[in-house]
C-alpha cells in the first residue's frame, strides 16, 4: 500500500528497466496527468424523468483521485521480443517496487 499523497508510476519503472535491457532510443515513456481534478460533473436522467447533477446523487463522485495515465511504447523492430520480456518481467519489477516502498515506511 502506497503511503498517503504518494504517486504510484509502474510504467516508468517499467520503461526504465525496458531501457536498460533494449536500450534508451529503442524505448518512450509518456504520461498524462489530468490538469483539472475536478469532480466529474454530469447530468443524470432519474426514474422520474428529472435531471439531476452527478455530484448531488453521489458523494463518491467528488472524493475520486484525479487520473494519470502511464504509456511505454517501443521500437517496431523490438515488438515481439519486448513482449515476451514484459511478460516475463512486469510482475517481478512491479514487485520489488512494492517491496522498496514497504522498507522506506519503516
Amino acid at each position: 500500500m502506497p503511503a498517503k499523497g504518494q504517486v504510484l508510476k509502474p510504467g516508468k519503472k517499467l520503461a526504465e528497466a525496458a531501457a536498460k535491457e533494449f536500450g534508451a532510443a529503442n524505448i518512450r515513456y509518456d504520461q498524462y496527468v489530468a490538469k483539472d481534478s475536478a469532480a466529474p460533473n454530469f447530468p443524470v436522467l432519474r426514474y422520474d424523468g428529472g435531471i439531476v447533477s452527478s455530484l448531488r446523487l453521489s458523494s463518491l463522485l467528488s472524493k475520486l483521485p484525479g487520473i494519470a495515465i502511464e504509456t511505454v511504447y517501443c521500437d517496431e523492430s523490438i515488438v515481439e521480443e519486448a513482449e515476451t520480456w514484459r511478460e516475463k518481467k512486469v510482475k517481478i519489477l512491479l514487485k520489488s517496487s512494492k517491496s522498496k516502498n514497504k522498507n522506506r515506511r519503516k
